[in-house]
């Protein structure tokens, strides 16, 4: 497989695929962005001369720990074959040479229940996601808060740290549970 950096050469193509692969999500303005400024920076993937999938990476200044992952989607006709597990696998190589602790996705646990799946099978946490702003933007445009939260350590950090973002839990009970 060989990964295309998205610039302003190929960016219709992402486009394209994004739309095909993301029908009600697929945001053309953010491909332009990201070719302008450099978040997201998204990625076409070939195998053999063909494109089969997208994938990429964006900052979110509010979690400045976090590389969250952008557009990640293989063709149909090219799922099931271990096409997903490669890209996923080089994504998180790719990422660990940036400054953060972990990758993280947000995704639709039933729509994409096989993306979950391949997530846990790579050592990825899954919890339910309820951001308010997020789940208020998804019930303006018709989608039910089916989302989780999938995130994975890329440096060695304490647990604490994934604990009190992910799970809430509070300094009090976290000192009580290593008393």
């Amino acid at each position: 497989m060989v990964f295309v950096k998205v610039d302003k050469n190929n960016c219709e193509l992402d486009i394209k695929l994004q739309a095909e692969l993301f029908p009600v999500e697929h945001s053309p303005k953010q491909v332009y962005e990201g070719i302008e400024t450099g978040n997201p920076v998204n990625y076409i993937v070939y195998l053999k001369g063909m494109p089969i999938g997208i994938t990429g990476y964006y900052f979110d200044e509010k979690l400045p720990d976090h590389v969250f992952i952008n557009w990640f989607g293989v063709l149909k006709e090219y799922r099931g074959k271990g096409y997903g597990s490669r890209i996923i696998k080089w994504l998180i190589n790719k990422c660990k040479s940036l400054p953060v602790k972990y990758i993280t996705t947000y995704t639709d646990k039933l729509v994409n229940a096989e993306s979950v799946g391949l997530y846990k099978k790579l050592g990825f946490s899954v919890l339910d996601y309820d951001n308010s702003e997020d789940i208020a933007k998804y019930t303006q445009m018709g989608i039910k808060n089916n989302y989780v939260a999938c995130c994975k350590k890329l440096k060695e950090c304490e647990d604490i740290e994934f604990q009190k973002l992910y799970l809430k839990i509070s300094d009090d009970l976290l000192e009580m549970e290593n008393d």
